[in-house]
């Protein structure tokens, strides 16, 4: 009855892209042995802040996408979620060769299931160091070695401008390079553009990356954009 509301409602070649798409999904999860899929709803984990989102997964055909733009990593560097969730992008970056992976997550309840998920995930790295913390991500203080930050919309507002810096903090204290993978990201570049908490001089170049399965109906929309940063280079001050 779903698929055939959906085919009513959106047409056979919608329907097609997302049967694929729900494939896709549950094939990936069955791959790594863990559950990932279905939404939780803020209510369900008793958060009531508006700058805060549900729990949706991001998918992996559009993660490992992303993921593919990241640039080869010198040793020690390390990868960092916000707004961890159930712990699918985490595992995910377990298949890469990340020293440390860190993911911050505010509702005690998918901590729980993203420590369950990590724990019984197949086919990861072995050496890999994954570690889920729970925390609010505007007292999480970013690590010198964090070359790669990924986002999916776990927050916006004050929450997400603190967060960006935090970040710039620590590409002030550490100058590096840092690629930041962002899923739909309305709200950062609003930060960007209005606030400018990461100097301007320091984004080298950016790159869209629609998602597999999905419309492009608004800008930013259903894709990453990839932002490679180097802090090394000197901010206007101005």
């Amino acid at each position: 009855m779903n698929t055939w509301h959906y085919l009513r409602n959106n047409g056979v070649i919608p329907t097609l892209k997302h049967a694929l798409y729900r494939m896709s999904e549950l094939k990936n999860d069955r791959y790594f042995g863990i559950e990932t899929n279905n939404d939780v709803k803020l209510e369900t984990l008793g958060i009531h802040n508006g700058d805060s989102a549900q729990y949706s997964p991001i998918s992996y055909a559009a993660l490992k996408l992303a993921l593919r733009e990241v640039e080869p990593l010198p040793e020690n560097e390390a990868f960092l979620d916000y707004g961890a969730g159930k712990g699918r992008v985490l595992i995910v970056a377990a298949t890469l060769p990340f020293r440390r992976i860190v993911g911050v997550e505010f509702a005690p309840e998918l901590v729980s299931v993203a420590r369950h998920n990590i724990k019984h995930a197949r086919y990861c790295l072995t050496d890999s160091n994954i570690e889920i913390l729970e925390r609010d991500a505007t007292e999480y203080d970013v690590p010198a070695n964090i070359s790669v930050i990924h986002f999916y919309n776990p927050f916006i507002g004050n929450t997400l401008s603190t967060v960006t810096e935090n970040i710039a903090s620590s590409l002030r204290a550490n100058p590096r390079q840092m690629t930041i993978l962002f899923a739909n990201p309305d709200d950062f570049e609003r930060i960007l553009q209005e606030e400018n908490r990461i100097p301007r001089e320091w984004i080298i170049k950016t790159k869209d990356i629609p998602w597999p399965y999905f419309k492009q109906d608004a800008p930013y929309s259903n894709s990453y954009r990839i932002y490679s940063l180097d802090s090394r280079k000197p901010a206007n001050q101005t």
